[in-house]
């Protein structure tokens, strides 16, 4: 029982840690933490972020979808056109992963 115990807790230890290196990966690149700044001013649709970052649509596409991978921003559809929006709670939980592992 112990032993089966400990197993479990290595592997969420494990887990936790491949989440936190995924979440540095993908907000290491200063496009991504671009789009979460403007994220964080108000929800944007992909043409108003190609528009504002510069970037053409398939760049944008790439990017967010990282982002959608790690549950940071989530679509919603308004208006026919769809807006990305940013899960704030997401981000400050990953924040707080992150800072726990690294200070312990």
């Amino acid at each position: 029982m112990v032993l089966g115990y400990r197993n479990d807790a290595l592997a969420s230890q494990r887990e936790e840690k491949e989440a936190i290196e995924q979440f540095l990966k993908v907000i290491s690149d200063k496009r991504r933490l671009e789009i979460i700044e403007l994220l964080k001013q108000s929800n944007r649709y992909a043409g108003e972020l190609a528009q504002l970052l510069m970037l053409t649509p398939a760049a944008i596409n790439y990017h967010t979808n990282l982002l959608i991978d790690l549950n940071l921003i989530r679509i919603t559809r308004m208006d026919s056109r769809i807006y990305y929006v940013l899960d704030t709670e997401r981000l400050a939980a990953l924040m707080d992963q992150t800072k726990s592992l690294l200070l312990r």
